[in-house]
């Protein structure tokens, strides 16, 4: 009896998570880059960020790469970018910002209707991060509103941890979304000279960006390992700036009774978090290990106390040993990851300065 009523409490954990994640996600049809089919991956689309899947801005949540895949082809990343307008050409600046905080750019030109693929270890080897990307005029390079871009990457760790990722797109709402430095009037290029010019994320210009994320949690004693990802967003990426860190981050992990467990963490010198979720990690009382038993599932929720001028965006990854082995004398695993599912939107602007300078492409 008491088997039969554990079994019904984690169906009844899963069905309730598959309920939540259904109400902020939608699903996508597979496209093909040259040779290579991509299956259909589910979408986050929540709040407010998107109802078509396609945005000006792209947000590829982690990447990662070996300093020389050569001689270690266990971690690195696939970076796809569509452009699904079938008329016009587009420049898309891209911005690698590494989890230090450091940020490396460069331009990527899409002809109409166009997919473009390449690996983090041939533009920025050795580095973990994330990627923002910007819809740019194909000749000044200045952001612009072209809400017809779609990104995918696949992503894997030497630890094993590995996932298929559709970017967070962002859309522009303004006709001209981006500003000049100070915020006083649009962005201007000087066709001689990079100038700054800053991109805000407040429902005027851009979309607003998430604060308080969402994840669902397989327990640690069932053998899972699943790895937090978490991304400030915000700063200043023009050389030799960086973007703003982390700071103090709040959290809850509920188990499945619905008790919340609190925890924080101050990661005031990084942009990026990862972690993997442990008896050490995150840093509640009890410890994780103890708050979801063996087949048991809970969830957790990441946030800022606000008022914040950044946004956090993430992923989660889990890892699990008997993905491979699929030992019936096992529980159940799974292994991959989604982006995180955002709950609530940062009701403060969220502010970007960036470079703008003449492309390669027009």
């Amino acid at each position: 009896m008491k088997d039969n009523l554990k079994k019904i409490i984690i169906v009844s954990i899963s069905l309730a998570f598959v309920l939540l994640i259904a109400i902020f996600s939608k699903d996508i049809t597979g496209f093909a880059v040259g040779d290579k089919d991509y299956q259909p991956v589910q979408l986050q689309a929540p709040i407010n960020l998107n109802d078509d899947d396609l945005g000006s801005i792209l947000i590829y949540n982690i990447y990662t790469s070996s300093p020389d895949v050569n001689v270690d082809p266990s971690k690195n990343t696939r970076i796809s970018i569509t452009n699904t307008n079938q008329l016009d050409s587009v420049s898309v600046h891209f911005y690698f910002v590494a989890d230090s905080g450091g940020v490396a750019d460069t331009f990527i030109c899409l002809t109409p209707g166009q997919t473009y693929t390449f690996y983090t270890s041939d533009l920025d080897p050795g580095t973990t991060g994330f990627i923002v990307a910007v819809a740019t005029d194909y000749a000044s390079g200045v952001p612009i509103n072209f809400n017809y871009l779609l990104g995918q990457e696949e992503v894997k760790f030497s630890s094993g941890h590995q996932a298929g990722l559709l970017a967070m797109p962002i859309k522009a709402i303004a006709a001209e979304p981006a500003l000049n430095e100070y915020g006083t009037s649009t962005c201007i290029p000087d066709p001689n000279n990079a100038v700054p010019c800053k991109l805000v994320f407040d429902g005027q210009y851009y979309d607003r960006l998430p604060l308080v994320n969402a994840f669902p949690l397989y327990s640690p004693n069932d053998g899972n390992q699943m790895m937090l990802i978490l991304n400030a967003i915000g700063g200043d990426y023009t050389y030799p700036s960086g973007s703003d860190t982390l700071g103090m981050i709040n959290g809850l992990l509920y188990d499945d009774a619905e008790n919340p467990y609190p925890f924080s963490f101050n990661e005031s010198l990084i942009a990026q978090k990862i972690d993997v979720v442990s008896n050490s990690f995150p840093n509640t009382s009890p410890d994780p290990t103890n708050i979801i038993p063996a087949e048991i599932m809970g969830w957790m929720k990441t946030y800022k106390n606000p008022p914040v001028t950044i946004g956090l965006t993430g992923a989660y990854i889990n890892y699990n040993n008997n993905c491979a082995t699929n030992d019936p004398s096992k529980p159940v695993a799974f292994c991959g990851g989604e982006n995180m599912i955002p709950l609530t939107n940062n009701d403060n602007p969220v502010e970007v300065k960036v470079p703008v300078s003449k492309t390669y492409c027009g």
